[in-house]
C-alpha cells in the first residue's frame, strides 16, 4: 500500500497475535516496524486523545503500532483500505481516483483513516493543523480502495465561514492533478451549496504553503481569478 510504505509513522507492529485486550493485566508482545524496537501493548500504554491507539515507545520514532476501537486492537493498514461499495465519488478520472465523505460528528472507520492520514501530514509537512473528529469533516481520496490522501475542512467557530483547513496526498500522487480535483470537488460539491448562491464567492484557507497556493491558481481560485476568492485564515 503506498501510502503506508511512503510514511515511516503508520507502518504498525509485529506480531499481531491477540485482536483484543480483556483486561488492564493483558498485553501483546510486539515489534515496531519502523524502528524495530520490542515494546508491550497494554490499556495502560493507550494514548488517548479523541481516538486511542499506541504510538511507538522509541524517544524519536512517531510510528503507529496499532489503533483500540470497539475492544479491538486494529493494525494501521486495516483502517486505511475500504472494499468498493464504500466510495462515494468520482474524483480524478485519469487516475481513476474515488471519494469518500466524512463527516466525523460520530467515531467510524472513516474518521479513524483520516486521522491516520493526519498523523502522516503533521510528521511530514510543517505547521499543519491537526484533524479533531467531532469538530472538522473531510473527504477520503482513494485509489482501488486504498486511501492515497485526503482533504479537511469546517466552519468558523461562528458557523459564518468555510475553512479548508488542509490537504494532503501520498507523494507518489502529487503534481498529477488530484489535490486540484479534490479542492474542485470540494467546492462544488460542498462549499459553494453551504454558502448558498448568492454568498459563495469565496472561502478561507488555513495557512496554505507554496504547493497549495499554486493549487488555488490551478483552480481559479486565486486572487484575481474567475472561481471563489480563498482567503487566508488561521483558525483559533
Amino acid at each position: 500500500m503506498q501510502f503506508i510504505d511512503e510514511s515511516v509513522c503508520l507502518r504498525g507492529c509485529y506480531p499481531h497475535e491477540a485482536p483484543t485486550l480483556d483486561g488492564p493485566e493483558d498485553e501483546v508482545q510486539v515489534r515496531c516496524l519502523t524502528c524495530g524496537w520490542d515494546q508491550r501493548l497494554t490499556i495502560e500504554r493507550l494514548k488517548d486523545s479523541d481516538i486511542k491507539y499506541w504510538v511507538c515507545r522509541e524517544d524519536r520514532c512517531l510510528n503507529i503500532l496499532a489503533l483500540y476501537r470497539d475492544a479491538v486492537i486494529h493494525q494501521p493498514i486495516e483502517l486505511l483500505q475500504f472494499p468498493g461499495n464504500f466510495v462515494q465519488h468520482r474524483i480524478h478520472e485519469p487516475r481513476d481516483i474515488g471519494g469518500i465523505t466524512v463527516d466525523s460528528s460520530n467515531r467510524t472507520r472513516m474518521t479513524d483513516a483520516v486521522w491516520l492520514a493526519n498523523w502522516a501530514a503533521k510528521a511530514t509537512v510543517d505547521h499543519i493543523g491537526r484533524f479533531r473528529i467531532g469538530i472538522h469533516s473531510a473527504i477520503l481520496a482513494l485509489d482501488g480502495g486504498d486511501v492515497v490522501g485526503y482533504l479537511a475542512y469546517c466552519p468558523t467557530s461562528d458557523e459564518t465561514e468555510l475553512v479548508l483547513r488542509h490537504l494532503y496526498l501520498a507523494e507518489s500522487y502529487r503534481n498529477q492533478g488530484i489535490g486540484s480535483a479534490l479542492v474542485k470537488f470540494w467546492w462544488d460539491e460542498i462549499g459553494a451549496p453551504w454558502y448558498g448562491e448568492e454568498a459563495a464567492n469565496h472561502y478561507f484557507v488555513e495557512s496554505p504553503n507554496s504547493a497549495m497556493k499554486e493549487v488555488l491558481r490551478s483552480v481559479g481560485h486565486a486572487k484575481g481569478d474567475d472561481g471563489p476568492n480563498a482567503h487566508i485564515h488561521q483558525v483559533m
